[in-house]
């Protein structure tokens, strides 16, 4: 029988590489939170941390809009020393393995952005940003929508959707309601879903936005919840 140790979520092997070439749809999503943080009106002084924070995309934006009080947690030694050296506040920790340095009940905002697809056990980390969240404190995370169309027609024709020789990778498949009802037994109301992405097709169909807006659970590449923590949960 496999010890504990050996069943937490591996880090993918390509997952430094992954994360450069990365950098459009990272981008995307980081702005994606930046306008749900101001439609929100999140203060400036509010502690956010950001789950999986790759190589600080989002902690750039927030420095940059004069968030004062941001933390990124992040897996890999080697990526929270380079956040470092670039003065961007960053501690190795992640969600099953365990994060030493956040207190219960003192974060206003986190993001977990492309995150829960990767563990073996997304609700337990759910959990765990509950209680690190104040009484109602803020979620905003992204998954891929597995289901969507591109993927369907894939699995239809035999092909697999996505590199099954990786180490890691993509173990947990989410569509609209698996991770909305997951969300909301970790003790958060759900306050917004929405889906985003078309990238590359907005390039080449007039309009698709407004295709992808009419048919997210179809087109959308990404999942978006936006969620608070109800009083006296955790």
């Amino acid at each position: 029988m496999k010890g504990s140790d050996e069943l937490k979520t591996k880090v993918p092997n390509n997952y430094t590489t992954s994360l450069e070439q990365d950098e459009v749809a990272s981008e995307y999503r980081a702005n994606v939170v930046m306008n749900v943080l101001r439609s929100k009106k999140v203060d400036s002084n509010a502690s956010i941390v950001d789950v999986g924070c790759g190589y600080g995309i989002l902690l750039e934006k927030l420095r940059d809009s004069r968030f004062n009080n941001y933390l990124g947690v992040e897996p890999i030694g080697e990526v929270v020393e380079s956040l470092q050296s670039r003065g961007i506040e960053a501690i190795l920790g992640d969600l099953e393995k365990g994060v030493d340095k956040i207190d219960d009940k003192s974060i206003h905002v986190v993001t977990c952005l492309e995150v829960l697809e990767h563990l073996y056990d997304p609700e337990s980390a759910l959990n765990k940003i509950n209680r690190w969240l104040q009484p109602g404190g803020i979620l905003i995370l992204s998954v891929p929508n597995a289901y969507r169309l591109r993927q369907r027609l894939t699995m239809l024709t035999g092909n697999p959707t996505s590199d099954v020789s990786l180490v890691g990778g993509h173990i947990k498949f989410f569509n609209w309601n698996t991770i909305k009802d997951m969300v909301e037994r970790a003790g958060f109301r759900v306050e917004a879903e929405f889906g985003e992405g078309g990238l590359r097709m907005r390039k080449i169909v007039p309009g698709y936005m407004r295709i992808l807006r009419a048919f997210p659970r179809l087109l959308a590449k990404w999942i978006f919840i936006v969620a608070e923590k109800t009083d006296g949960n955790k």
